[in-house]
């Protein structure tokens, strides 16, 4: 079955590899189809190919047990892989078996895709509009991290977890979608079952590559009921006397032991006593404890750990459903515990310490590899632990102590742990200074630089709370052990925010003789140079940064944005030509590549390339604001409308487009609908002269000139306020 299922496997990757072909040779292809795809549909109510495939995969796991992960999934072809390489080397892999890291799939699992939904429920980015399809994309690769990233988490958790956890090591303590695989399985009527040939010899056990214990669980239910099972047949087909099949009957769930004296090295009345003791009421309270505390810190990560009230609401519910998730399927699998409560105790705070430590270190440590990251260090620091405590440790067969004294392996180890830790402590300082300046970008979000020179915007944000923030990018700049401009972009873009556009430009110099080769540098110039009316400069800049990153798609666009906008038509013609043949789905590129044709008049173009951008990043407000008001122009209003209600329901508080579509709907002569949608935006943006006039309009044209000449009133006022001067002196482009 082995050989098999290896082959089933690379034909997977196969599959995989023909769809990446069909969209690098065609453009447009299916969305992803990857399991956590199915995210977009629980923050933005949108169905991809990606989450048809993980419902198809849910349901038919309802009925044949926990098929894909043995069969279908790239990421067990990797571990099997590493299994059978280090086998051939001689080296048995032996599992931990812990309830508490166990717990991290589960918690993975609400976090990634119910805690969306509660946010949305508490009145966080709720839409309004119905369901979407979006099943096809020109932008393939939008979601998937970057080579460096990638080649990471495999190495993590596709070989270093199985080398140190056992076998399918990421599916049993990281695997977010194995989490709902698992529940699934248990309601599944399909599953291994035992007849009366059984001998109990043993050989199913020593051949299940997913750590089961097959040859217990059979004798005592007469079926495999551990959810680790994934169907792989391993079992089956070494049974020396064929007592093993896979069928129907009744699903795992419903159960019953056989009434054996033993269960392992326990029996059954003893078992069943420790359910009510006070081992059993500290395991639940270290359950709760540390569900809420990983799903604090999984949905703190989101705002740089300052929790609000609803991060906490929210990671209080999904706690409560984690423990009744285990509550209502405890599993019926026996099993040995091999750590006190003192050492799963000591595994979480470790598993937690890692995550706040090393999740998006230097933008490579994305979610998935930081849970694998966070088992493997909680592991090695738990082993670490006991070298310290015990007289004796051996750990993979390798002796680390013995009488009291350290073997040449244990020194080996304790140095390896003491580098992981010094690693880790560093890399939490930079975490720190980090989220504490990310803290405080968030808190001044809501200010934007003034368009002029008047600095309007250094008049009412917190200087100091923006000095401290400068303060602590310095340090991660300083600290980091891999070099980025990004620190450096951040401290500019806070002296514009503060009205120092001098400082800000010598803060951009400085950074470009301290990264050469950073394009993202010679954008940001290229964005300052063209807020000052310094076309010329930013078109220099722009070719510039093209010339040291060739293949930064981001350049071209915003190339042939503004020579769009110099109305060099064909130069930027040529400029997405360029983009598009690097990357043939970039929204970016597609977006303004429709407003290239807009503005020659060409609105047939433009709507297509509009089309496509929506349908290669459809969470992006700004491409379906375009995409609808190009409807607009070519009169399909009906259809120019949904847009905009789209892009208001990924951004409900814009009063932009609340403008824009209640003159959409007043021009097809639906003024209530109008009407209210144009005293939204005012509601929204109270000192909005925009909002005010076009709510004005609409009101005289309804015949309320009353209440029209009160927003006319209040529009000139504030159109008088904003050209009064303002006190500061120097103020930020």
């Amino acid at each position: 079955m082995g050989r098999r299922r290896a082959a089933v496997l690379l034909g997977v990757h196969l599959l995989i590899a023909l769809l990446v072909a069909h969209w690098l040779s065609s453009g447009p292809t299916l969305t992803p189809l990857e399991p956590s795809e199915a995210m977009q549909f629980s923050k933005h109510s949108i169905i991809n190919a990606g989450l048809i495939f993980f419902a198809l995969a849910i349901l038919s796991t309802l009925v044949l047990g926990r098929w894909f992960c043995g069969w279908g999934c790239h990421m067990v072809a990797l571990q099997d892989l590493t299994r059978w390489a280090l086998g051939k080397l001689g080296i048995s892999l032996r599992p931990l078996r812990s309830s508490v890291l166990g717990l991290v799939p589960l918690l993975a699992f609400l976090y990634m895709f119910i805690a969306p939904w509660l946010y949305r429920a508490l009145g966080e980015s709720r839409p309004a509009h119905g369901i979407l399809f979006v099943v096809t994309t020109d932008h393939f690769w939008a979601t998937f991290p970057g080579w460096a990233s990638a080649t990471l988490t495999f190495l993590t958790c596709g070989f270093v977890i199985v080398y140190l956890l056992g076998a399918k090591g990421f599916c049993t303590y990281g695997c977010p979608y194995g989490a709902i695989f698992g529940v699934a399985d248990q309601l599944s009527p399909l599953r291994i079952r035992v007849n009366e040939d059984c001998t109990g010899s043993g050989h199913c056990s020593l051949n299940c590559s997913s750590n089961v214990r097959v040859a217990e669980e059979v004798r005592q239910f007469g079926m495999v009921v551990d959810p680790g099972c994934m169907k792989c047949f391993d079992c089956v087909s070494v049974c020396p006397n064929n007592a093993l099949h896979y069928g129907a009957g009744v699903p795992a769930l419903l159960a019953r032991a056989k009434p054996v004296a033993k269960v392992g090295r326990r029996n059954t009345v003893e078992r069943r006593s420790d359910r009510r003791g006070a081992g059993h009421w500290l395991q639940w309270t270290l359950t709760t404890t540390f569900s809420f505390a990983a799903l604090c810190v999984f949905v703190g990560f989101d705002r740089a750990y300052a929790w609000t009230a609803d991060d906490l609401i929210v990671a209080g519910l999904l706690t409560a459903g984690a423990v009744a998730t285990c509550a209502a399927l405890p599993g019926k699998s026996p099993r040995q515990r091999e750590q006190s409560f003192a050492e799963e105790a000591t595994l979480a705070v470790l598993f937690i310490a890692t995550i706040i430590t090393f999740r998006g270190l230097y933008g490579l440590v994305a979610f998935l590899f930081a849970l694998g990251l966070a088992v493997v260090v909680a592991y090695l620091g738990l082993q670490a632990l006991r070298l310290v405590a015990r007289d004796e440790l051996a750990v993979h067969g390798w002796r680390m102590k013995q009488q009291r004294r350290l073997r040449p392996a244990g020194v080996a180890f304790a140095g390896v742990i003491l580098a992981v830790a010094a690693f880790g402590v560093y890399s939490g300082i930079v975490q720190y200074h980090d989220f504490r300046a990310r803290q405080i970008e968030d808190a001044l979000a809501r200010f934007e630089p003034s368009p002029d020179t008047t600095g309007g915007a250094a008049n009412s944000v917190d200087q100091a709370a923006i000095q401290r923030a400068i303060q602590h990018l310095r340090i991660v700049e300083d600290r980091s052990l891999i070099p980025s401009a990004n620190c450096a972009l951040r401290r500019a873009h806070l002296q514009l925010l503060a009205g120092r556009s001098e400082q800000y430009e010598r803060e951009l110099m400085a950074a470009r003789d301290r990264y050469p080769h950073s394009a993202d540098l010679r954008r940001e110039r290229a964005g300052f140079y063209a807020r000052q009316g310094r076309s010329e400069d930013a078109v220099r800049m722009l070719e510039e940064s093209i010339r040291v990153a060739p293949d930064d798609v981001d350049a071209y666009a915003e190339l042939g944005f503004l020579l769009t906008a110099l109305r060099r038509f064909d130069e930027a013609d040529r400029v997405y030509g360029s983009a598009l043949a690097l990357d043939p789905g970039n929204p970016m590129v597609l977006q303004n590549l429709g407003i290239l044709h807009a503005e020659r008049g060409d609105l047939r173009s433009a709507v297509g390339c509009f089309a496509r951008a929506v349908n290669a990043a459809p969470d992006v407000p700004r491409v379906r604001v375009a995409y609808a008001r190009a409807l607009c122009e070519l009169g399909r209003w009906d259809e120019g409308i949904e847009q905009y209600r789209t892009a208001l329901a990924l951004t409900p508080e814009d009063a932009s487009i609340c403008t824009a579509l209640g003159n959409a709907y007043a021009r097809t002569n639906d003024i209530p609908a109008a009407t209210e949608y144009h005293r939204r935006a005012v509601t929204l943006a109270p000192r909005s002269p925009d909002a005010h006039l076009a709510l004005a309009e609409l009101l005289q044209a309804a015949g309320d000139v009353r209440a029209a000449q009160l927003h006319f009133e209040t529009a000139r006022k504030l159109i008088d306020e904003a050209r009064e001067p303002r006190p500061h002196g120097r103020g930020a482009p």
